[in-house]
């Protein structure tokens, strides 16, 4: 009888035993996977791609933009809403410190338990895919929480968590598509240039060059105005709009390439002389730079002060 009795309850025990099993091995199809709290540490060195979805913050119109990188360069090679860009310098620092940004995010705690279109994550107000030497990721970004604490995000489209990072000011930061291009119209560092020459047609209205740790005219005699001003004012000049793939656009190349209201020749340390063409013409300011060939860049006329004075 004893044996009996032990038996029955081993069978019961382990009855009990796949039952538990079997229910700990089922889950809600909200429960999330088990993830490292801190999913993505990125090197920035290995990621060579990145499509990132956003909308215009004024227009709230959708655009999906493709970048690429090369020997350390990034490059904003197509954006969904435009047509095919002449001009394709991103903007290196935002780009960088958004990609450097991905690895601080940080889940919380699973998401609420509704339809993703509640959580601004269908769609989402932001999406990113980039591809390193670990393969290719990707983040969702969708509203904030109701205490405005965390962030609605997804890893795959089908789970969302709560998260803190600083990834979220930095993609606050682009408000429109434009915002992933290079913000200056010259490349150049102020440091970089040795030789600078302002012309208005054939007539040389001033001439400089680094004499040591001043700038100084061709018998190295010091000049004025102030130079480093002068080069700070046009290579940390942000365009206000850049004009490209229009018959404007090639119709105001043209003009300044051949008949500019000043021309002004920016020669490296190292490299070949940099002529930059400006015409104004119905009060709007408008560059040329031969170095990114195919746009005009529209100009802010108040902002280049020192040249005014030649």
């Amino acid at each position: 009888m004893t044996s009996v009795k032990s038996g029955l309850i081993l069978g019961l025990f382990f009855l009990i035993s796949l039952t538990v099993i079997n229910l700990s091995g089922c889950s809600s199809s909200r429960t999330p996977p088990l993830v490292d709290p801190r999913p993505f540490k990125i090197q920035v060195s290995t990621i060579d791609a990145l499509t990132l979805m956003g909308s215009d913050l004024e227009s709230n119109s959708p655009w999906i933009a493709s970048l690429s990188q090369k020997s350390g360069e990034w490059s904003l090679d197509s954006v969904s809403t435009s047509a095919p860009l002449s001009d394709h310098h991103a903007n290196q620092g935002l780009i960088l410190h958004l990609l450097d940004s991905i690895s601080t995010l940080q889940l919380q705690e699973p998401g609420p338990n509704v339809p993703f279109d509640a959580l601004g994550l269908e769609p989402p107000r932001f999406a990113l895919r980039w591809r390193s030497a670990k393969g290719t990721q990707e983040l969702s970004i969708g509203n904030p929480s109701k205490d405005q604490v965390h962030m609605n995000v997804s890893l795959d489209g089908k789970t969302s968590w709560l998260a803190t990072g600083a990834v979220f000011p930095v993609l606050q930061q682009i408000q429109k598509w434009q915002d992933l291009r290079s913000q200056t119209w010259l490349n150049e560092s102020p440091d970089d240039i040795n030789e600078v020459i302002v012309k208005s047609g054939k007539r040389t209205l001033f001439y400089a060059q680094r004499d040591g740790d001043h700038w100084g005219d061709l018998s190295h005699r010091p000049v004025k105005p102030d130079v480093d001003q002068l080069l700070d004012e046009l290579i940390r000049h942000s365009w206000t709009k850049i004009l490209e793939s229009t018959p404007e656009a090639t119709s105001l190349q043209s003009s300044l390439q051949t008949q500019p209201d000043t021309t002004i020749i920016l020669t490296p340390r190292a490299g070949t002389p940099i002529p930059l063409a400006l015409k104004k013409q119905k009060g709007t300011l408008y560059g040329y730079n031969p170095t990114r060939p195919g746009c005009v860049f529209v100009l802010d006329d108040s902002k280049i002060k020192v040249l005014k004075k030649l």
